[in-house]
Formats: C-alpha cells, sequence, structure tokens
C-alpha cells in the first residue's frame, strides 16, 4: 500500500510539475534495431508508448550492439550503450529490468552477461541475484519460437503502470 502511495504522490508530481526523483532501477532495452521485421517495429511503437511514462521512475538504457536503433522508440533521453558491458550502465542499480527484442534468446543472453558483470566485478558469487529481472510483457519472442527458455536466474515480471512491476502471472485484485 505504501508503494501505492508513493506512486500516486509521482504521478501528482509529475502534473504539478514538482521536481521527480527517480527510483534506483534501470531500465534496458535490448536489440530494437532499425532493420527488424515492420510487425516488430509496430510493437517498438508500443515499447516507445510505454517508455514516455517509465522515464519518469527508472534510468533507461537502449543495449542495440551498436547497430542504428529502430525510429519507432525515440532514445533522445536515455542513454544508448553498445553492450551490458559498457561503463556507462553503473552497477549500482537496485534492481535492472530486461525488455525488448526477443525474450528467450537476446534480452536472456544480456541478462546472463549483466550478472556475469556484477559478480566478476563486485567479486561476489550470487550478489545479482534477484536484482534482474525479465519484462515479459514489453518483449517479443523470436518469431519462429515454439516456447520460450527462459533462465529461472531471473524474475519474470509484467509492467503495469505509473513504475509498478508485478510477477508473472500473479493475479491483481485492485477493487
Amino acid at each position: 500500500m505504501e508503494e501505492h502511495k508513493q506512486l500516486t504522490q509521482r504521478s501528482w508530481d509529475k502534473l504539478l510539475g514538482n521536481p521527480i526523483t527517480k527510483l534506483n532501477k534501470a531500465l534496458i532495452v535490448v536489440d530494437a534495431w532499425r532493420t527488424l521485421p515492420k510487425v516488430e517495429k509496430s510493437f517498438g511503437g508500443y515499447i516507445n508508448s510505454m517508455l514516455e511514462e517509465m522515464r519518469d521512475y527508472y534510468s533507461i538504457y537502449h543495449c542495440a550492439d551498436n547497430r542504428p536503433i529502430m525510429e519507432e522508440i525515440d532514445c533522445t533521453h536515455d542513454k544508448i550503450i553498445s553492450s551490458v558491458r559498457d561503463p556507462q550502465l553503473t552497477l549500482g542499480y537496485d534492481k535492472y529490468y530486461f525488455m525488448g527484442f526477443h525474450i528467450g534468446k537476446c534480452v536472456n543472453m544480456k541478462a546472463k552477461e549483466l550478472k556475469q558483470r556484477i559478480e566478476l566485478e563486485s567479486m561476489s558469487m550470487g550478489i545479482a541475484n534477484g536484482r534482474i529481472n525479465l519484462v515479459f510483457n514489453l518483449s517479443l519472442p523470436f518469431e519462429t519460437d515454439q516456447s520460450i527458455d527462459v533462465h529461472h536466474d531471473f524474475e519474470i515480471v509484467n509492467y503495469l503502470r505509473q513504475g509498478k512491476f508485478i510477477n508473472y502471472g500473479e493475479i491483481r485484485n485492485d477493487s
């Protein structure tokens, strides 16, 4: 309940033009390449509409392996990194949320790379556990995948609105 009050206050602060402090959480958009097929670019438009709100809460990074990012996603206010090993992506966040193209493949691979980087640089195995999440409803599977191989080291979450995530499969009752 306290988190809901905080997020509601953040909404009022935004409407009133008050300064908003971002949460200590990072969102990484994976492989939103300009060369993706048209149907995936349409999903990029959806991601962009969600990022507009998410920028108020999270530090946004785009990781596209030095490839051009699709025009459907406006990243002028965000950081563009070549990989999750890029020093611009700091390791001090409480949580990291990975989303984009394609869950079960590149999204998972980049999450694993960040986990390895965190553990290597901190010299502590397991320190990344619980800090890295995959955002299911803001990711697409690869077009030929029959099923999605999710890595059990990461929680699968869905993004709702106003900076909220819930665990994948969790049923909400707001009434």
